[in-house]
Protein backbone atom coordinates (compact mmCIF):
# COMPACT_ATOMS: atom_id res chain seq x y z
CA UNK A 1 0.00 0.00 0.00
CA UNK A 2 1.15 3.54 -0.76
CA UNK A 3 0.74 4.94 2.75
CA UNK A 4 0.98 8.60 1.74
CA UNK A 5 -1.57 8.24 -1.05
CA UNK A 6 -3.96 6.31 1.19
CA UNK A 7 -3.78 8.99 3.87
CA UNK A 8 -3.90 12.01 1.54
CA UNK A 9 -7.69 12.66 1.69
CA UNK A 10 -7.76 12.48 5.49
CA UNK A 11 -4.63 14.63 5.68
CA UNK A 12 -6.26 17.31 3.56
CA UNK A 13 -9.34 17.29 5.78
CA UNK A 14 -7.15 17.56 8.87
CA UNK A 15 -5.17 20.46 7.43
CA UNK A 16 -8.35 22.29 6.41
CA UNK A 17 -9.74 21.86 9.92
CA UNK A 18 -6.48 23.08 11.44
CA UNK A 19 -6.13 26.14 9.18
CA UNK A 20 -9.80 27.14 8.97
CA UNK A 21 -11.16 26.26 12.41
CA UNK A 22 -8.59 25.43 15.09
CA UNK A 23 -5.95 28.05 14.26
CA UNK A 24 -8.35 31.04 13.99
CA UNK A 25 -9.96 30.08 17.31
CA UNK A 26 -6.77 29.56 19.29
CA UNK A 27 -5.06 32.67 17.91
CA UNK A 28 -8.08 34.90 18.67
CA UNK A 29 -10.24 33.69 21.55
CA UNK A 30 -7.30 31.60 22.71
CA UNK A 31 -4.83 34.47 22.94
CA UNK A 32 -4.96 37.82 24.76
CA UNK A 33 -2.65 40.35 26.40
CA UNK A 34 -1.82 37.76 29.07
CA UNK A 35 -0.73 35.14 26.56
CA UNK A 36 -2.44 31.90 25.65
CA UNK A 37 -5.54 30.95 27.61
CA UNK A 38 -5.63 27.64 29.43
CA UNK A 39 -9.04 26.53 28.20
CA UNK A 40 -11.93 27.59 26.02
CA UNK A 41 -15.29 26.56 27.43
CA UNK A 42 -18.07 24.83 25.53
CA UNK A 43 -19.73 28.26 25.26
CA UNK A 44 -16.80 29.39 23.10
CA UNK A 45 -15.42 31.78 25.72
CA UNK A 46 -11.97 31.78 27.30
CA UNK A 47 -11.97 30.52 30.88
CA UNK A 48 -10.35 32.66 33.59
CA UNK A 49 -7.61 30.44 35.01
CA UNK A 50 -3.93 30.72 35.96
CA UNK A 51 -1.67 30.37 32.92
CA UNK A 52 0.84 27.51 33.04
CA UNK A 53 4.21 27.71 31.35
CA UNK A 54 3.71 24.33 29.72
CA UNK A 55 0.67 25.66 27.85
CA UNK A 56 2.41 28.87 26.79
CA UNK A 57 5.38 27.02 25.33
CA UNK A 58 3.35 24.28 23.65
CA UNK A 59 1.17 26.91 22.01
CA UNK A 60 4.29 28.75 20.86
CA UNK A 61 5.31 25.50 19.20
CA UNK A 62 1.83 25.11 17.69
CA UNK A 63 1.73 28.53 16.03
CA UNK A 64 5.29 28.10 14.75
CA UNK A 65 4.23 24.77 13.24
CA UNK A 66 1.27 26.53 11.62
CA UNK A 67 3.72 28.94 10.04
CA UNK A 68 5.94 26.13 8.85
CA UNK A 69 2.95 24.46 7.21
CA UNK A 70 2.03 27.66 5.37
CA UNK A 71 -0.80 29.15 7.45
CA UNK A 72 -1.09 32.85 6.59
CA UNK A 73 -2.31 34.03 10.00
CA UNK A 74 -0.30 36.11 12.53
CA UNK A 75 1.86 33.25 13.76
CA UNK A 76 5.14 35.23 13.81
CA UNK A 77 3.75 38.27 15.63
CA UNK A 78 2.01 36.05 18.15
CA UNK A 79 5.14 34.00 18.75
CA UNK A 80 7.13 37.15 19.48
CA UNK A 81 4.45 38.44 21.84
CA UNK A 82 4.11 35.11 23.65
CA UNK A 83 7.89 34.83 24.11
CA UNK A 84 8.06 38.33 25.58
CA UNK A 85 5.21 37.48 27.91
CA UNK A 86 6.76 34.30 29.33
CA UNK A 87 10.12 36.01 29.77
CA UNK A 88 8.50 38.78 31.77
CA UNK A 89 6.22 36.57 33.86
CA UNK A 90 7.91 33.21 34.22
CA UNK A 91 11.65 33.44 33.64
CA UNK A 92 13.72 33.55 36.83
CA UNK A 93 16.93 35.62 37.06
CA UNK A 94 19.08 32.46 36.75
CA UNK A 95 17.41 31.28 33.53
CA UNK A 96 14.78 28.73 34.61
CA UNK A 97 11.00 29.06 34.23
CA UNK A 98 8.38 29.12 36.97
CA UNK A 99 5.24 27.00 36.80
CA UNK A 100 2.46 29.55 36.24
CA UNK A 101 1.28 33.16 36.54
CA UNK A 102 -2.01 34.88 37.36
CA UNK A 103 -3.72 37.23 34.94
CA UNK A 104 -4.66 39.79 37.63
CA UNK A 105 -1.11 40.75 38.51
CA UNK A 106 -0.91 38.50 41.56
CA UNK A 107 1.95 36.01 41.95
CA UNK A 108 1.46 32.60 40.39
CA UNK A 109 2.91 29.21 41.29
CA UNK A 110 6.62 29.88 41.64
CA UNK A 111 7.89 26.32 41.73
CA UNK A 112 10.39 25.29 39.10
CA UNK A 113 9.56 21.81 37.85
CA UNK A 114 11.17 19.62 35.23
CA UNK A 115 8.12 19.48 32.93
CA UNK A 116 8.07 23.25 32.49
CA UNK A 117 11.77 23.39 31.64
CA UNK A 118 11.30 20.67 29.01
CA UNK A 119 8.40 22.50 27.38
CA UNK A 120 10.35 25.76 27.50
CA UNK A 121 13.28 24.22 25.61
CA UNK A 122 10.86 22.81 23.05
CA UNK A 123 9.03 26.08 22.47
CA UNK A 124 12.30 27.98 22.19
CA UNK A 125 13.62 25.49 19.62
CA UNK A 126 10.64 25.94 17.33
CA UNK A 127 10.59 29.71 17.70
CA UNK A 128 14.33 29.83 16.97
CA UNK A 129 13.95 27.88 13.76
CA UNK A 130 10.96 29.84 12.49
CA UNK A 131 11.98 33.38 13.49
CA UNK A 132 15.27 33.43 11.58
CA UNK A 133 17.50 31.89 14.29
CA UNK A 134 17.99 34.91 16.58
CA UNK A 135 21.09 34.48 18.73
CA UNK A 136 19.27 35.63 21.86
CA UNK A 137 16.84 32.69 21.69
CA UNK A 138 19.66 30.18 21.38
CA UNK A 139 21.45 31.80 24.32
CA UNK A 140 18.26 31.61 26.37
CA UNK A 141 17.94 27.89 25.66
CA UNK A 142 21.61 27.16 26.38
CA UNK A 143 21.28 29.04 29.68
CA UNK A 144 18.38 26.76 30.56
CA UNK A 145 20.35 23.60 29.77
CA UNK A 146 23.21 24.92 31.92
CA UNK A 147 20.73 25.60 34.74
CA UNK A 148 19.35 22.05 34.52
CA UNK A 149 22.82 20.56 34.70
CA UNK A 150 23.83 22.80 37.59
CA UNK A 151 20.67 22.43 39.68
CA UNK A 152 18.78 19.27 38.71
CA UNK A 153 21.28 16.71 37.38
CA UNK A 154 20.70 13.17 38.64
CA UNK A 155 23.90 11.40 39.83
CA UNK A 156 23.56 8.67 37.19
CA UNK A 157 21.87 10.43 34.26
CA UNK A 158 18.84 12.55 33.54
CA UNK A 159 17.34 15.02 35.96
CA UNK A 160 15.53 15.33 39.26
CA UNK A 161 11.90 16.44 39.27
CA UNK A 162 12.29 19.13 41.92
CA UNK A 163 14.69 20.52 44.49
CA UNK A 164 14.60 19.30 47.23
CA UNK A 165 14.18 15.89 45.64
CA UNK A 166 10.67 14.51 45.23
CA UNK A 167 9.87 10.93 44.32
CA UNK A 168 8.96 9.06 42.25
CA UNK A 169 11.16 10.14 39.39
CA UNK A 170 9.33 10.00 36.06
CA UNK A 171 10.17 9.09 32.50
CA UNK A 172 7.62 11.50 31.03
CA UNK A 173 9.42 14.84 31.55
CA UNK A 174 12.52 13.21 30.11
CA UNK A 175 10.50 12.32 27.02
CA UNK A 176 9.73 16.01 26.55
CA UNK A 177 13.37 16.97 27.15
CA UNK A 178 14.31 14.40 24.51
CA UNK A 179 11.73 15.91 22.14
CA UNK A 180 13.19 19.37 22.79
CA UNK A 181 16.78 18.23 22.25
CA UNK A 182 15.84 16.62 18.92
CA UNK A 183 14.04 19.79 17.85
CA UNK A 184 17.18 21.78 18.59
CA UNK A 185 19.40 19.26 16.78
CA UNK A 186 17.26 19.67 13.67
CA UNK A 187 17.81 23.44 13.60
CA UNK A 188 21.18 24.07 15.27
CA UNK A 189 24.53 22.31 15.62
CA UNK A 190 25.56 23.29 19.17
CA UNK A 191 27.05 20.21 20.93
CA UNK A 192 24.74 20.68 23.94
CA UNK A 193 21.73 19.39 22.04
CA UNK A 194 23.31 16.13 20.93
CA UNK A 195 24.74 15.58 24.40
CA UNK A 196 21.31 16.04 25.99
CA UNK A 197 19.52 13.84 23.46
CA UNK A 198 22.13 11.08 23.73
CA UNK A 199 22.02 11.10 27.53
CA UNK A 200 18.25 10.72 27.62
CA UNK A 201 18.12 8.12 24.86
CA UNK A 202 20.66 5.96 26.68
CA UNK A 203 18.86 6.46 30.01
CA UNK A 204 15.64 5.33 28.38
CA UNK A 205 17.25 2.24 26.87
CA UNK A 206 19.01 1.34 30.12
CA UNK A 207 16.35 2.19 32.73
CA UNK A 208 12.94 3.12 31.31
CA UNK A 209 12.40 0.14 29.00
CA UNK A 210 11.59 -3.27 30.43
CA UNK A 211 14.57 -5.43 29.40
CA UNK A 212 12.50 -8.42 28.25
CA UNK A 213 9.16 -6.90 27.22
CA UNK A 214 10.48 -3.67 25.74
CA UNK A 215 7.63 -1.53 27.10
CA UNK A 216 8.23 1.86 28.67
CA UNK A 217 7.67 2.28 32.40
CA UNK A 218 6.60 5.52 34.07
CA UNK A 219 7.69 5.72 37.73
CA UNK A 220 11.08 5.17 39.37
CA UNK A 221 12.84 5.42 42.69
CA UNK A 222 15.82 7.68 43.31
CA UNK A 223 18.21 5.17 41.72
CA UNK A 224 16.17 4.78 38.50
CA UNK A 225 14.78 1.39 39.50
CA UNK A 226 11.02 0.95 38.90
CA UNK A 227 9.13 1.75 42.10
CA UNK A 228 7.79 -1.25 43.97
CA UNK A 229 4.21 -2.34 43.67
CA UNK A 230 1.53 -1.57 41.12
CA UNK A 231 2.79 1.92 40.29
CA UNK A 232 6.08 0.52 39.04
CA UNK A 233 4.22 -1.73 36.60
CA UNK A 234 2.18 1.02 34.92
CA UNK A 235 2.67 1.68 31.22
CA UNK A 236 0.75 4.26 29.21
CA UNK A 237 -0.07 3.27 25.61
CA UNK A 238 0.14 6.91 24.52
CA UNK A 239 3.69 7.10 25.79
CA UNK A 240 4.67 3.87 24.01
CA UNK A 241 3.69 5.57 20.75
CA UNK A 242 5.25 8.91 21.66
CA UNK A 243 8.60 7.44 22.65
CA UNK A 244 8.56 5.29 19.50
CA UNK A 245 8.09 8.39 17.34
CA UNK A 246 11.07 9.99 19.10
CA UNK A 247 13.20 6.83 18.83
CA UNK A 248 12.69 6.74 15.06
CA UNK A 249 13.79 10.39 14.84
CA UNK A 250 16.80 9.67 17.03
CA UNK A 251 17.75 6.71 14.83
CA UNK A 252 18.20 9.18 11.96
CA UNK A 253 20.09 11.75 14.06
CA UNK A 254 22.21 9.67 16.44
CA UNK A 255 25.21 9.42 14.15
CA UNK A 256 25.68 5.72 14.94
CA UNK A 257 23.94 2.45 14.17
CA UNK A 258 20.21 3.25 13.83
CA UNK A 259 19.08 -0.38 13.99
CA UNK A 260 18.88 -0.76 17.81
CA UNK A 261 16.80 2.41 18.14
CA UNK A 262 14.44 1.33 15.38
CA UNK A 263 14.06 -2.06 17.03
CA UNK A 264 13.16 -0.39 20.33
CA UNK A 265 10.61 1.77 18.56
CA UNK A 266 9.03 -1.31 16.96
CA UNK A 267 8.70 -3.02 20.34
CA UNK A 268 7.12 0.07 21.89
CA UNK A 269 4.52 0.26 19.13
CA UNK A 270 3.88 -3.48 19.37
CA UNK A 271 3.15 -3.19 23.10
CA UNK A 272 0.84 -0.24 22.57
CA UNK A 273 -1.02 -1.84 19.68
CA UNK A 274 -1.30 -5.27 21.28
CA UNK A 275 -2.39 -4.25 24.77
CA UNK A 276 -3.38 -0.60 24.70
CA UNK A 277 -6.20 -0.27 22.15
CA UNK A 278 -9.83 -0.48 23.26
CA UNK A 279 -11.48 -3.18 21.09
CA UNK A 280 -14.81 -1.35 20.89
CA UNK A 281 -13.66 2.26 20.52
CA UNK A 282 -10.49 1.61 18.57
CA UNK A 283 -8.63 4.20 20.65
CA UNK A 284 -5.66 3.95 23.04
CA UNK A 285 -6.67 3.63 26.68
CA UNK A 286 -4.92 5.40 29.53
CA UNK A 287 -2.95 2.72 31.38
CA UNK A 288 -2.07 -0.96 31.13
CA UNK A 289 0.08 -3.23 33.27
CA UNK A 290 3.57 -4.00 31.99
CA UNK A 291 2.30 -7.42 30.88
CA UNK A 292 -0.75 -5.95 29.15
CA UNK A 293 -3.67 -6.08 31.60
CA UNK A 294 -5.89 -2.99 31.41
CA UNK A 295 -5.72 -0.63 34.41
CA UNK A 296 -7.42 2.63 33.38
CA UNK A 297 -9.68 2.30 30.34
CA UNK A 298 -10.73 5.89 29.66
CA UNK A 299 -9.46 7.26 26.34
CA UNK A 300 -8.18 10.81 26.04
CA UNK A 301 -7.40 12.58 22.77
CA UNK A 302 -3.63 12.97 23.05
CA UNK A 303 -2.72 9.23 22.94
CA UNK A 304 -4.51 8.96 19.60
CA UNK A 305 -2.41 11.82 18.21
CA UNK A 306 0.74 10.04 19.40
CA UNK A 307 -0.45 6.84 17.75
CA UNK A 308 -0.86 8.75 14.48
CA UNK A 309 2.65 10.24 14.79
CA UNK A 310 4.14 6.81 15.44
CA UNK A 311 2.27 5.36 12.44
CA UNK A 312 3.65 8.07 10.15
CA UNK A 313 7.18 7.52 11.43
CA UNK A 314 6.87 3.75 11.14
CA UNK A 315 5.55 3.99 7.57
CA UNK A 316 8.69 5.82 6.52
Amino acid sequence: MDFAAACAPAARRAKDWMFDMAAPLWTSTGFDRDGYVERIGLDGQAMDMPRRGIVQFRQIYAVCELGRLGWDGPWAEQTEAALANVRARLRSPDGAYRFSYQTDGQPGDGRIDLYTQAFALFGLANAYGMLGKPAALKAEALDLVAWLRAHRAHPEAGFEETSPRSLPLKSNPHMHLFEAALAWMETDDAPAWRALASEIAELCARRFLHPQIGALREYFDGDWAPVEGAQGRITEPGHQFEWAWLMWRWADLCGGDPAPWRARAERLVAHGETHGICPTRGAPIAEVDIEGAAIETYARLWPSTERLKAAVAQSR
